[in-house]
């Protein structure tokens, strides 16, 4: 977990569960210079908006830049909550700051940018990461999004409506934040050939590959009884027979495929229409 020396270089690995990040996550976990921090969503963000109702006995150093920076008031809090619960001295780190802060926190006051179809605070979470962790690289495996509503249907027992929110999201999040992506790796690789996209991660990272990283296909990611993660669930499609999708949807999520230099494959079986996108901030 992190220490003073590297609280602010991670990797951090945004995206959607059941998109493969357990079993990416776990090749780190098995190797020699990683400290694994998990799910840190929930502690980084509600930390940071508390902090900035927050008053605690400082040094004067510190009164002093927060009154002009209050991000860097917010970002002070939330890396020292970081140093306390994990201490470590291991030379990296690594944490998933997995789904969408949404269920625990208003969006309604937060300002700058929000996203056209959801109306995400999307350049409130990239300030918050790139303040946070300036030195860090940004990872995110990319799944086609019909794999992931069967997977979380399976899974978790989510709805295909609330799935679909989440997705929109994040690909908004994606949009706006495409420059701050230094790794997209997509799911298919993963699964096809586990250590070349292990290999290429850790080459861009700067560290080196371990070939016990590979471990982590020897235990069971998915969290389904005695399977491991499935390529396709283009056979359970047909579950989403009748399902209603608005054109701008997936065209949010079919541009950021083709720019990654993807094609996204849509189920014939889901209706594509036009209807009202929310004009509230997300709550």
């Amino acid at each position: 977990m992190p220490n003073e020396a590297n609280v602010r270089s991670p990797l951090t690995l945004i995206g959607l569960g059941r998109s493969g990040t357990s079993l990416f996550q776990a090749a780190f976990a098995n190797h020699s210079e990683f400290q694994i921090c998990g799910e840190t969503g929930g502690i980084i963000f509600s930390v940071w908006e508390g902090a900035k109702a927050s008053f605690m006995p400082l040094p004067q150093r510190y009164w002093t830049l927060f009154e002009s920076d209050q991000d860097e008031k917010c970002a002070y809090y939330v890396r020292e909550v970081l140093n306390a619960l994990c201490p470590s001295d291991a030379k990296h780190w690594f944490h998933k700051p997995a789904g969408l802060p949404v269920k625990h926190l208003s969006f309604k006051r937060i300002p700058g940018v929000r996203s056209a179809l959801t109306k995400f605070p999307v350049e409130w979470y990239w300030n918050v990461l790139g303040k946070l962790f300036s030195d860090g690289r940004f990872l995110t495996i990319v799944r086609n999004p019909f794999d992931i509503m069967i997977s979380r249907k399976e899974h978790t027992r989510w709805s295909f409506n609330e799935t679909w929110k989440d997705i929109i999201a994040v690909y908004e999040i994606y949009e706006y934040g495409r420059n701050r992506l230094h790794h997209v790796i997509r799911f298919d690789d993963l699964i096809k050939d586990f250590e070349a996209t292990i290999r290429k991660v850790c080459e861009g990272a700067g560290v080196a590959f371990e070939a016990q990283m590979l471990r982590a296909l020897e235990t069971n990611q998915a969290g389904v009884t005695k399977r491991g993660p499935v390529l396709t669930h283009r056979d359970a499609w047909s579950a989403l027979d009748g399902f209603k999708v608005d054109r701008r949807e997936l065209e949010v999520i079919a541009r950021q495929w083709e720019k990654w230099g993807w094609q996204l494959d849509v189920p014939e079986q889901i209706t594509i229409g036009s209807r009202p996108i929310a004009q509230k901030p997300a709550a």
